[in-house]
């Protein structure tokens, strides 16, 4: 079932797609029209969808996964400057599918869903993140409650920013 989300909705609608979708598989495909280049972004577990405005005006839309860098645990892996269409497809059990967003200059980017919301996702990346922590403290052993705490309150911190 495909869907137009009205541009009004726009924040609404990231906000509920990103409570239904965080910690899923995904796959990010960006085609630049005016080139007919088609870019593939390698899968990612993905966290959610950042919205940047300008008054009540959605200026960018910025789809978001993790990483185990300490620096950042949310990488951008697209940016739609200037969006003017936000679509959603949902499978025949009423599952988001794929997300569509069309920018002003026609440069459009799409995000395949795989599989269903997994927490197991969250504890991969979690994981991830630990282990960074213990390489940036040298490698030493004896700290890694510590380590494993400090990730899952980076993770929860990410969980709020989408929220």
């Amino acid at each position: 079932m495909y869907t137009k989300v009205r541009k009004n909705s726009w924040a609404k609608f990231c906000r509920e797609f990103n409570q239904a979708n965080q910690f899923r598989h995904v796959t990010v495909r960006i085609e630049d029209d005016p080139m007919y280049h088609v870019k593939t972004v390698a899968s990612s577990i993905f966290l959610g969808l950042l919205v940047a405005k300008q008054g009540r005006r959605i200026t960018k839309i910025s789809l978001c996964s993790g990483s185990s860098c300490l620096d950042r645990n949310v990488e951008p892996m697209a940016s739609v400057n200037q969006p003017v269409s936000v679509s959603i497809t949902k499978d025949e059990t009423g599952v988001d599918d794929c997300l569509k967003i069309v920018a002003e200059d026609g440069m459009t980017v799409s995000l395949s869903l795989e599989g269903k919301q997994d927490p197991q996702l969250c504890h991969t990346l979690m994981k991830e993140i630990a282990h960074s922590i213990y390489e940036r403290r040298g490698g030493s052993h004896g700290n890694d409650v510590e380590d494993w705490l400090e990730a899952e309150n980076m993770i929860t911190d990410v969980k709020h920013e989408f929220a």
